[in-house]
């Protein structure tokens, strides 16, 4: 709840630091929408976790699947050609998760969904194609926060129970590394729209599994730990609001009396 509240209150800030544009300003600041399906990729990173058992038969798989990312930027302009991007996104990992017990031909899934905030920090470099059509190249990072830890459990057959735990580092606190490439459609009246594609590739873990297994009412087996790498490939959309500036008033008002 705390995260939740803490990502309203900056997305209202970035709004409020939108909509105190200068009309005189020759490099615009926008606010922008974003959205991004994200995919796993192994040429970045390990989409599968496997952890087993060096007591029982015992082994779980994890694969990263298809999740998602929406946040809201603020793009600043630097030069013509040069923009620094920040704000805050929301991100969700899904995962599939299946058990199996060889010796006893015992087999379960289930799924975790892992959630994080991220600030980002780019630097974009633009290279005008035609009068309003730039291709951008994104370098940047990204600051994660990670709410909370994760877990399932799973009881495919009577006596036997599975339990699954994803947790999170202690401070809660992650750092990725981001880089884009892209084209750029722009309209002053309209706005902008951004189609491209981003690669992420998290410094270190977005968080450790653990596996346990309980037969009856026996002590719990603690399987092998194993670090969850969570890099991913992403298509992103974005729309750039237009800056509309105000009109100055043509209204004009005759003096009064008293300034006759």
């Amino acid at each position: 709840m705390k995260s939740i509240l803490f990502f309203i209150i900056f997305f209202l800030s970035l709004t409020s630091c939108w909509g105190q544009i200068k009309p005189k300003q020759q490099v615009p600041l926008h606010f922008v929408v974003r959205v991004m399906p994200l995919f796993p990729g192994k040429f970045i990173g390990e989409k599968t976790t496997i952890l087993k058992s060096d007591t029982i038969a015992f082994i779980s798989t994890l694969t990263q699947k298809a999740g998602y990312s929406i946040g809201g930027v603020v793009r600043i302009g630097i030069t013509k050609l040069i923009s620094i991007e920040t704000g805050i996104n929301y991100t969700q990992r899904q995962f599939d998760l299946s058990i199996s017990m060889p010796d006893s031909s015992i087999q379960d899934e289930n799924d975790l969904t892992f959630i994080q905030y991220d600030i980002p920090l780019h630097g974009m470099i633009y290279i005008q194609l035609d009068q309003q059509l730039f291709m951008n190249s994104t370098l940047g990072a990204n600051f994660t926060i990670s709410p909370t830890s994760i877990g399932v459990v799973n009881q495919p057959v009577k006596k036997h129970e599975f339990r699954h735990f994803g947790i999170a580092p202690k401070n809660k606190l992650g750092f990725d590394l981001s880089a884009s490439l892209g084209f750029e459609y722009r309209s002053k009246k309209d706005g902008y729209i951004y189609l491209g594609g981003t690669a992420r590739v998290p410094v270190s873990d977005i968080f450790r599994l653990y596996g346990v297994y309980e037969y009856a009412t026996s002590s719990f087996v603690r399987v092998m730990e194993a670090p969850v790498n969570g890099s991913f490939f992403g298509i992103e959309l974005k729309y750039f609001f237009p800056n509309i500036k105000k009109k100055e008033s043509k209204v004009q008002f005759k003096n009064g009396p008293i300034e006759q």
